[in-house]
């Protein structure tokens, strides 16, 4: 008899216990499904950033004619290689640099 009157105290509190854990286990899944689409995003971005080195392999020249080039550029009334700098590091974007080839490539322009 004593178990009988315990036994729907307990349900109704077992019940709530797995409504509760529910909500915050898919609160958590919502979250993670969120941080995953930014590393995405932040992968995307990364990809396009090339450093000096990259941006050589990627332009299939040596370090020290993409130094050349960079050097360069001023001298080309702005239609020299696109590339920005951040302290000390030269960086580039992967999109501007294929522009830039396509442009340097209609215009037969040489370096």
């Amino acid at each position: 008899m004593r178990l009988e009157k315990w036994l729907v105290p307990s349900l109704i509190l077992l019940s709530i216990s797995i409504a509760f854990s529910g909500f915050f286990v898919g609160k958590s899944i919502l979250a993670l499904g969120k941080i995953s689409q930014q590393v995405v995003v932040e992968q995307k971005i990364n990809e396009d950033i090339l450093s000096f080195s990259e941006a050589a392999v990627f332009l299939n020249i040596s370090e020290e004619k993409l130094a050349f080039i960079v050097e360069n550029s001023k001298l080309k009334d702005g239609k020299g290689i696109p590339y920005y700098k951040i302290d000390r590091n030269i960086l580039f974007s992967r999109a501007a640099l294929s522009k830039w080839i396509v442009y340097i490539s209609e215009n037969q322009s040489d370096y």
